[in-house]
């Protein structure tokens, strides 16, 4: 493995909220077999043409219509209109699937205050340097990833400045290594607020795989902690379900 810092570029964009393919061995991380975890009433999600995930059915995808009607109904507030484009902008370049709290795609307008909200977002970013296999280790040690985690930081809050500048991150844990389904990849976590509005709490897994990284991440407010981890509806376990060459769901 190269040394860390030659993944500088790579964090500058795979730092991005919210490709070409190698397929993947679905269920297998270095020739084993791997069961990946299914929740009962849970909805699968196709991933374009690399697999498949879960999601719990307090959710839903999001529809190219809802971000249409979204647009259209902040036409004339140029703060929340750049905020709606940026992120929409955001999607398309890096094949973003976004998920949703069920019933806003039918609203077609921002959530109100008193909905309950939260985002799981998987997205395939291409990159120039070539990583690790997917399965394969990181072959990162313990200073190389806290290295990783300060580039990511950095990154990332570049990268929500559009967001204002009464935007403030309240907490960051450590980047670390962690094992999903027999798949080494690295995890970091951080809270911020927008203005007086209720802080956001963000979970985001990044798996290498030779020309290209995944990046899949959660955000939901914190006062609604307790709703989104709750009995069968609990959103940490969706990472849990991403299957790598799992043949799509026929439609």
């Amino acid at each position: 493995m190269k040394p860390v810092k030659l993944f500088t570029t790579i964090l500058l964009v795979a730092c991005v909220s919210v490709t070409g393919c190698s397929f993947l061995n679905g269920g297998k991380s270095g020739g084993a077999e791997t069961k990946i975890p299914t929740y009962q009433g849970w909805t699968t999600v196709n991933l374009k043409d690399i697999g498949t995930m879960q999601i719990p059915p307090t959710m839903e995808v999001q529809t190219p219509e809802y971000l249409k009607k979204l647009e259209a109904s902040v036409q004339n507030d140029p703060a929340k209109l750049v905020k709606v484009q940026k992120e929409n902008a955001m999607g398309l370049s890096f094949n973003a699937i976004i998920c949703q709290t069920k019933g806003i795609n039918d609203s077609g307008k921002e959530p109100a205050k008193d909905t309950k909200f939260a985002k799981a977002v998987f997205s395939i970013i291409p990159v120039q340097t070539k990583v690790p296999s997917y399965g394969k280790p990181i072959g990162l040690n313990e200073a190389q990833i806290k290295e990783f985690g300060d580039i990511t930081k950095e990154s990332i809050m570049k990268n929500n400045e559009f967001l204002g500048t009464n935007l403030k991150f309240l907490k960051w844990e450590p980047m670390k290594s962690e094992i999903i389904n027999g798949v080494e990849c690295l995890h970091i976590a951080y809270e911020r607020q927008l203005g007086n509005e209720p802080s956001v709490l963000i979970d985001r897994y990044i798996f290498f795989d030779k020309e290209r990284l995944f990046t899949f991440e959660t955000a939901y407010r914190s006062t609604e902690k307790e709703y989104w981890h709750g009995k069968d509806q609990d959103i940490s376990n969706i990472v849990n379900t991403i299957n790598m060459g799992a043949k799509p769901a026929q439609k």
